[in-house]
């Protein structure tokens, strides 16, 4: 419950940002998530959740990508979170942002 509570209270939107802006971008016309290599723990992968929520839906509408007719879900080749420290707490948090933002992954890279 500590983690959680530390996510609720962080609070500088401007920080999280700049920490983690450069973890989408755009290859072949589709989104990619690129979080490998950044010593994220836990805390870490909640606080990247918390800023997703907010920040894919501008990114997305930004930049056209479009979302499968059927059902509103945007489909993502990559989400490489791969080599970081993240246990079960942060891949929950990482999973949970995801699912609510309506995002079906192909390859999901968790490995260290």
């Amino acid at each position: 419950q500590r983690a959680s509570t530390a996510v609720t209270d962080f609070t500088s939107n401007e920080v999280m940002s700049s920490e983690f802006e450069s973890s989408f971008s755009l290859r072949g016309g589709s989104l990619r998530i690129q979080m490998a290599s950044r010593e994220l723990d836990n805390e870490g992968a909640q606080r990247w959740s918390v800023w997703a929520e907010a920040a894919i839906p501008d990114f997305v509408e930004g930049n056209g990508l479009a979302r499968r007719e059927s059902d509103r879900y945007l489909a993502v080749r990559e989400v490489d979170f791969s080599n970081n420290n993240i246990g079960d707490v942060g891949l929950h948090a990482i999973l949970r942002a995801l699912y609510s933002l309506k995002i079906v992954v192909q390859v999901l890279k968790l490995f260290k």
